[in-house]
């Protein structure tokens, strides 16, 4: 059976972000993973740009290309599930 993971913003930024404090453990924890699937969501994604948007344009770059990947990619290793209006009351619940 296939292990599933959720990789959230820290996750995202970490990976994307030479300057992140967690950038290299992010680089060792993906190398790692095998044939883990990873599943994200829209809403993850949008934190990730929000984030990074003031990082330079370079970064900037990166994450588009990134993101772009990822949602266009009919991947076996990371799902993009898309944002509803019932996915955005759940996330405002975990929020609470």
């Amino acid at each position: 059976m296939t292990e599933i993971i959720f990789a959230d913003t820290f996750y995202w930024v970490a990976l994307l972000s030479p300057r992140d404090t967690f950038h290299n453990q992010a680089i060792a924890i993906t190398a790692k993973l095998g044939k883990t699937k990873i599943i994200t969501t829209d809403e993850v994604l949008s934190e990730v740009l929000n984030f990074l948007s003031d990082g330079g344009l370079k970064l900037r770059e990166r994450t588009v290309n990134t993101v772009r990947q990822l949602l266009n990619a009919d991947s076996e290793k990371v799902t993009v599930l898309s944002q509803s209006h019932r996915t955005f009351l759940g996330g405002l619940d975990l929020y609470e």
